[in-house]
């Protein structure tokens, strides 16, 4: 049981802290959608353990996403949301709802699902759940199973991707908005690399810029990283002062409303080397081609494939990671990414109007340097359009 304190006062200044990021009939819409699925799909309800998916739903964010949550999505009903006790308040002034059940710091949620699902009649029912859910630990649903012996589980791992590809008009108006700050922050990283200076100062110049110009916590901190260091994949700023002759390597995403709009860009320190400087080139040719093609009614294999060719005649000891797009929207540390949907050759999926993607190349001469180009963009009624707002251009300073 929530407690705010005795009175109708503090009931009144709760509500008065709720942020709701969207209207309650887009939640509403959203759930609808859901209940598609799960009638389709022959089930009496489902359980959500991805947190971004709880947020779609409900609205509910928190910086303690890593810990236990679900959702109950019936077939008809109303929603329930499990929080732990010290998490729940949280709930009631970012969510919709208003059936939050808690659990104590330290309890054990799962006899809490137990009770909510024998409390709505569905101990015996067909059930869904995401066997694939970083929410839900392996131990966790073996709990579930023995308590609730007449469940029928049905992996519905891949239902809520197929509800979150296609984004509102809404939706696209916060992508919108973070990706001009995602650009801010971009810009001012490109401004601040310079010989001298360290990986941390541009990550630095970014971070302000990105939080002083209105993101959020992001789902990744900017990535900066230089020299040989650029060359091998994932790495970011830790002290290196960069020489010239560098290659930096930069990637980051401001975040409104826990929607992401990555960029990424390089710079070179000085004139580049033929190398780097095809890779580079390589990088913005195959953007540029995903750019010019993507459109509704095109496979993201068939965009996949023209892209590739921007590729040919480099070393084969190049190390790309092996896609040119992939769906963004809601997200929490440490994945921007929402969904299955990639433009990639082995992705048969149809592109549709209200998709996003962050599309990028990255390629790495290992240990050596890195090059890399991004945008985000949405697919239109007859294309897309780029979010992200960086000149798409080698700079080399």
């Amino acid at each position: 049981m929530l407690s705010w304190g005795q009175g109708g006062g503090l009931m009144a200044d709760r509500n008065s802290l709720k942020t709701l990021a969207f209207s309650i009939e887009e939640y509403q819409t959203r759930v609808e959608k859901v209940r598609l699925e799960v009638r389709k799909r022959s089930i009496d309800g489902l359980l959500i353990h991805t947190f971004p998916s709880i947020c779609y739903l409900t609205g509910f964010q928190t910086i303690g996403s890593a810990k236990y949550f679900c959702l109950l999505v019936p077939s008809q009903g109303d929603l329930v949301l499990l929080s732990q006790d010290f998490e729940s308040y949280n709930a009631t002034v970012s969510s919709w709802i208003e059936n939050i059940v808690t659990y104590p710091v330290g309890g054990d949620p799962i006899r809490s699902i137990h009770k909510i699902l024998s409390d709505h009649s569905l101990a015996d029912k067909k059930l869904g759940i995401e066997l694939r859910s970083p929410g839900l630990k392996v131990s966790e649903f073996l709990r579930m199973k023995e308590l609730l012996p007449s469940v029928q589980w049905v992996d519905v791992s891949d239902l809520m991707g197929a509800v979150t590809l296609i984004k509102s008009p809404s939706e696209i108006d916060i992508i919108r908005h973070a990706a001009k700050v995602s650009s801010m922050g971009m810009k001012a990283a490109i401004e601040a690399a310079a010989a001298g200076v360290t990986d941390n100062t541009i990550a630095a110049a970014a971070y302000q810029t990105l939080i002083g110009h209105g993101s959020e916590y992001m789902c990744y901190d900017p990535i900066v990283t230089v020299g040989r260091r650029s060359g091998i994949p994932h790495t970011t700023h830790r002290r290196v002062k960069v020489k010239r002759g560098d290659v930096v390597f930069m990637e980051m995403g401001a975040c409104i409303q826990r929607y992401s709009a990555p960029t990424m860009r390089t710079v070179f320190i000085g004139p580049p080397q033929d190398m780097p400087r095809r890779m580079a080139e390589a990088c913005l040719g195959s953007i540029t081609t995903v750019i010019q093609n993507a459109k509704p009614g095109v496979r993201g294999s068939e965009v996949a494939v023209k892209a590739k060719q921007a590729l040919t005649g480099l070393p084969s000891s190049i190390v790309w990671h092996g896609y040119y797009g992939y769906s963004v929207g809601i997200g929490f540390p440490p994945e921007w990414s929402d969904g299955p949907a990639s433009i990639s050759e082995n992705d048969p999926g149809v592109l549709q109007a209200g998709m996003v993607f962050h599309c990028s190349t990255s390629l790495r001469a290992v240990g050596q340097y890195g090059t890399t180009f991004s945008e985000t963009i949405v697919i239109t009624s007859d294309g897309c359009e780029v979010l992200t707002e960086v000149p798409r251009e080698l700079v080399i300073k």
